[in-house]
């Protein structure tokens, strides 16, 4: 099933792409895991890359008319988990109790509450994944975890002598991408053979190289107004805490091909929270959008599988 929902979701479609959305990193759950907590919504816009983009910054172009699929098939593509199946993913871990540990991990780290969201709904605890990457107990297991799946999904589609820039987002993916490229030399070899390592921000800085991206000078200073648009084309992996209704991913995935030149070609997340896009309206579930085709998804652990272990292990 799920291939074939893959395969017509990767059929082309006339579609707006619809940017924006709060952190996924900070959305909640309730008891019976079904909030969505959006702390707020922030548009964005993409801005040309030109020796003159300084004069850009801040003057945010006009928004596109959210995407609205029809296809019952891509709708329910776009809902379904994108967490990898604990059998497949303990298969294809390099150490096998980090499957475990992490998970562990994930619930321990969770901000206790009452909190109460935007929409009035009582939430017993914030997620807050990203902060699991600065336990020291456990930050080694998740790199090494992410480490894995990059290289078991990611490193056969190269062509000969192609590396792969694996990007990670402010700030949980920023923290993801950092890590891995500390830990990579130690645990996985080769993988600097492949894989370059770069930072993106929220926001394009105001000064000096006034560019978003943020890498080793190989990467960002292809001429002298940094790269962009007209430089050498190079594919990337996404890396961030959290996924919630995709907004983020859809804004990335656009601003790194129109400014820089580079293709997201997959995504990995520690979580997936697959429920808060169940019966999200069709103009927020951009896990839909056409932009998206193409690109494969995976998540260590769904929140449905996070939710359990605090429900057996925390007092929410």
């Amino acid at each position: 099933m799920a291939s074939r929902l893959f395969s017509a979701f990767r059929q082309p479609a006339a579609a707006a792409a619809a940017l924006g959305c709060a952190s996924a990193a900070s959305c909640t759950l309730n008891k019976s895991s079904q909030a969505w907590c959006n702390p707020g919504e922030k548009k964005w816009s993409l801005f040309p890359r030109d020796p003159d983009a300084s004069e850009k910054v801040g003057k945010p172009d006009p928004s596109p008319p959210p995407v609205t699929p029809n296809d019952p098939e891509q709708q329910e593509y776009a809902r379904q988990s994108f967490g990898i199946r604990k059998e497949d993913l303990i298969k294809i871990c390099s150490e096998k109790g980090d499957y475990e540990a992490a998970l562990e991990a994930l619930a321990r780290n969770v901000k206790h509450g009452p909190f109460v969201a935007t929409s009035g709904l009582e939430l017993p605890y914030l997620l807050n994944a990203a902060t699991s990457l600065l336990d020291k107990s456990v930050a080694m297991q998740l790199t090494r975890m992410t480490l894995d799946v990059l290289t078991s999904k990611f490193k056969n589609r190269l062509k000969e002598d192609e590396k792969l820039v694996v990007v990670g987002g402010e700030m949980g993916g920023g923290v993801m991408a950092a890590q891995c490229c500390a830990v990579a030399p130690l645990t996985h070899t080769d993988l600097g053979n492949w894989c370059d390592f770069a930072y993106m921000r929220k926001n394009r800085k105001n000064s000096g190289t006034k560019q978003q991206l943020e890498a080793p000078s190989h990467l960002t200073d292809r001429d002298v107004h940094g790269r962009n648009t007209n430089s050498m084309p190079l594919r990337a992996v996404w890396l961030d805490d959290a996924n919630s209704s995709g907004a983020e991913l859809v804004k990335n995935v656009r601003l790194l091909k129109a400014e820089y030149n580079i293709e997201i070609i997959g995504a990995i997340f520690l979580v997936d929270r697959s429920i808060d896009r169940k019966q999200l309206e069709l103009a927020k579930l951009h896990m839909a959008n056409p932009v998206l085709k193409g690109v494969d998804i995976y998540a260590l652990y769904d929140l449905a599988q996070v939710d359990e272990m605090c429900a057996n292990s925390c007092p929410c």
